[in-house]
């Protein structure tokens, strides 16, 4: 009886150590215990002086504590220590795995609005425009007074404005000219001939033929100067004299005056008699004061007179 149970207590002595190893080690190591142990126990049943009771005790505690061991769960638990591993960074000295660019941090892309640099606003082409001469100019080649003159142009010219260049403006009169006027001498419309002398005279067709017979017959010889000087005298004595009729005809026509009016169909003025005309008309002149109303081949009555041409001009 006595050496029974200290047989029994053997067993158990190494079993108990087998038990404890198999809970700490490995599940390799687990399943090598678990089947050491299973064996000495089928071993030790083989001899009858251990007793049944106590190998199904030992067995009982074998399945109780050691982990049985499949291929599913090792797979399993090594998925689960590599999940761990990587969470918490094991390994002091390894270096944390570089994150995806999915797991990065969105940093906020800079609005259109900061990658496009301000521009100021385009300029709108330039649109041309017509404009009218006011006054006797010259179109220069450049922006400056002193500039040659292009072409001469007389007031209410039609000129195409393609460019500003502060007081100036560039200007297209034709396909084959273009210059440069200040824009003082520029009008949006044309200004009315009436405004452009100083007798505020404005003609008709016919009036203007009238006045260029009798231009032709007074002073046909004379130089451009002296052919306006004549005219310059006729409106003085429509506009500024009190002393004569206030109408060309009348003027013209009046008895005593001019001598020449009984040839008016003698006449056959040129371009310079209507030239001359105009450059009056159109305010070109300044020749004679206003109360210079007398002209004639010679000095008469007294008055103060000035030669121009072949003819002398005198006071009222």
């Amino acid at each position: 009886m006595l050496k029974k149970r200290f047989v029994e207590s053997l067993i158990l002595f190494c079993a108990i150590p087998l038990l404890l190893l198999g809970m700490t080690d490995t599940k390799e190591s687990h399943g090598i215990h678990i089947h050491s142990v299973k064996t000495s126990i089928e071993k030790n049943r083989r001899y009858s002086f251990i007793g049944g009771d106590l190998t199904k005790d030992i067995l009982e505690i074998s399945k109780n504590t050691i982990p049985i061991v499949t291929k599913e769960n090792t797979i399993e638990e090594s998925a689960e220590k590599e999940i761990s591993h990587s969470r918490s960074g094991a390994g002091n000295d390894q270096e944390p795995l570089a994150s995806s660019p999915k797991d990065a941090p969105k940093q906020d892309a800079p609005s259109k609005q900061e990658d496009v640099k301000e521009e100021a606003p385009a300029e709108p082409p330039f649109e041309p425009y017509q404009m009218y001469t006011n006054s006797y100019t010259d179109l220069k080649e450049t922006s400056n007074t002193e500039a040659a003159s292009v072409a001469s142009l007389d007031p209410n010219t039609s000129l195409t404005v393609i460019q500003e260049e502060g007081e100036w403006r560039v200007i297209r009169l034709d396909e084959a000219s273009t210059g440069y006027i200040e824009a003082k001498f520029l009008s949006e419309s044309e200004t009315a001939i009436s405004a452009l002398n100083r007798w505020g005279i404005e003609l008709t067709p016919e009036e203007t033929d009238l006045l260029a017979d009798i231009v032709f017959l007074e002073a046909g010889i004379d130089s451009m100067v002296g052919k306006e000087a004549v005219v310059e005298t006729i409106f003085n004595r429509i506009i500024f004299s009190n002393s004569f009729p206030g109408d060309l005809y009348s003027v013209l026509s009046q008895k005593g005056q001019f001598s020449t009016w009984p040839l008016l169909d003698s006449a056959s003025p040129g371009s310079d008699e209507y030239q001359a005309i105009h450059n009056v008309v159109y305010g070109a002149t300044y020749i004679l004061d206003s109360d210079y109303v007398y002209f004639s081949r010679r000095k008469a009555n007294g008055h103060d007179f000035i030669k121009i041409g072949k003819h002398w001009f005198g006071r009222e």
